[in-house]
């Protein structure tokens, strides 16, 4: 089951993504974390075009660097609230 199945109500989600956003940058602040952040960018295309002359290939490379644009967005996040908060 993914994190996000089965969450009832707005305020769940918003629970949900703010413990996801917590975890991320109390992970990636740390030194061992920024490593691995580091590393993610440089093997999976952040710092290179991702152009192939392959279809797929583009494809691929896109996927692999949205992983890390994921990262990135959850750990510049600020958690949103909900109206009237």
């Amino acid at each position: 089951m993914g994190f996000f199945e089965k969450m009832t109500d707005e305020a769940e989600f918003l629970a949900q993504r703010e413990r996801l956003i917590d975890a991320a940058k109390e992970l990636f602040s740390t030194d061992s974390g920024e490593i691995l952040l580091e590393q993610l960018k440089k093997n999976y295309g952040f710092y290179s075009p991702n152009f192939s002359t392959e279809p797929h290939e583009t494809s691929y490379r896109e996927g692999q660097r949205s992983v890390v644009l994921y990262l990135l967005q959850l750990i510049t996040e600020e958690p949103k609230q909900l109206e009237g908060e």
